[in-house]
């Protein structure tokens, strides 16, 4: 499983086309993703003191075309999604809650 952050109006665009298309595309190339254990990181890196956050389950197996990992850290690469996808690669949609200590907890 990896895992992707999103929101809600993001989400909800998808549910109305049938695919994820995330704004990084444009600017990156790919979507940015996480495994479990990368996932406190990413969130206290790059979404610091933001709530209503979605986190997308997706597949891995259903995905494995478009998914690279990568990173400068042989130790601790990414995966990347090289593309738009369909919804029906998400296995669920969890609601982000952290913590006044910073934890995360999916619900």
């Amino acid at each position: 499983m990896i895992y992707h952050i999103t929101n809600h109006a993001l989400w909800t665009k998808a549910l109305d086309d049938e695919f994820y298309k995330h704004p990084s595309l444009k600017t990156e190339g790919f979507i940015h993703c996480s495994t479990r254990e990368q996932l406190q990181g990413t969130v206290q890196k790059h979404f610091p003191g933001q709530n209503e956050l979605l986190v997308l389950l997706i597949v891995e197996k259903r995905i494995k075309d478009q998914l690279k990992w990568e990173g400068s850290d042989p130790a601790n690469k990414f995966p990347h999604v090289y593309g738009k996808f369909h919804i029906s690669i998400v296995e669920d949609v969890r609601t982000i809650m952290v913590s006044p200590g910073g934890e995360i907890e999916l619900i």
